[in-house]
């Protein structure tokens, strides 16, 4: 069967074969804005219905970068900082805090990116608020036998 088609410039060339159009596709001479009809037929249709490779696929867009969820990554880094720098306890505690903040905010909106943060947060906060209070129990005691061995 033999067909004509339109070019890049609107206008009308034929009769060629299947073949001839595969060709001119595959070069680039056609895109998938070209139309054609078979002889003999005044029935156009875009040639990408006779040639599917034609169509150009759609590109595939990048999802738009999304943010880090602020909570998350306040929680992340206020707990790191009050485990292994500060030496007083209200950062773990404030760690804590945010992380549970933000994983509120996960629950009510999944799409959210970041929780690895907000757990990571919460771990770190709560491992530096217990080593703390053992830290400060521990030194009461030896405070107390200190006391008591002086009797």
């Amino acid at each position: 069967m033999e067909y004509y088609y339109t070019d890049n410039n609107n206008q009308t060339i034929g009769p060629v074969s299947l073949d001839q159009l595969r060709s001119l596709c595959s070069s680039g001479a056609l895109n998938a804005s070209a139309m054609i009809a078979p002889v003999g037929s005044q029935q156009w249709s875009p040639i990408g219905t006779l040639i599917p490779t034609v169509a150009p696929a759609a590109p595939v867009a990048a999802p738009p970068a999304t943010p880090i969820e602020p909570l998350a990554l306040s929680s992340f880094i206020t707990s790191l900082a009050g485990f292994v720098c500060c030496p007083i306890i209200l950062p773990s505690i404030a760690g804590a805090v945010l992380g549970h903040l933000a994983l509120s905010k996960f629950k009510k909106n999944p799409r959210l990116v970041g929780k690895g943060f907000a757990v990571a947060g919460l771990i770190i906060g709560y491992v530096g608020v217990v080593g703390w209070l053992l830290f400060w129990v521990f030194y009461g005691f030896m405070v107390l036998v200190a006391i008591l061995s002086e009797r």
